[in-house]
């Protein structure tokens, strides 16, 4: 059982970092946010009300899961499997 419980914590703080990671890229690119917190990227040197805008649109653009740009994840997977096709000729 503690096997299970270790790894079910570790979901749900892979969960929060996801969510922390939204945050801390949300409040990079607004202009409000001092260069010293930028330059550290450190949640502690933002300001709590900016924080706290940024975690609710972070929530809000992740609640349906991850966004995705299936072009670009179609064309590296069209590269790898060229990669792997061109692999396999030249062993054959």
């Amino acid at each position: 059982m503690a096997f299970k419980d270790y790894i079910k914590s570790i979901k749900i703080n892979a969960k929060k970092l996801k969510k922390e990671i939204g945050t801390l890229y949300l409040a990079y690119k607004r202009k409000d946010v001092p260069w010293y917190a930028k330059v550290s990227i450190a949640i502690r040197l933002i300001p709590s009300d900016i924080i706290e805008e940024c975690r609710k649109q972070s929530e809000e653009i992740f609640k349906d899961g991850k966004p995705g740009n299936w072009i670009a994840g179609g064309i590296i997977l069209l590269i790898w499997v060229s990669i792997i096709l061109l692999i396999v000729m030249k062993l054959i």
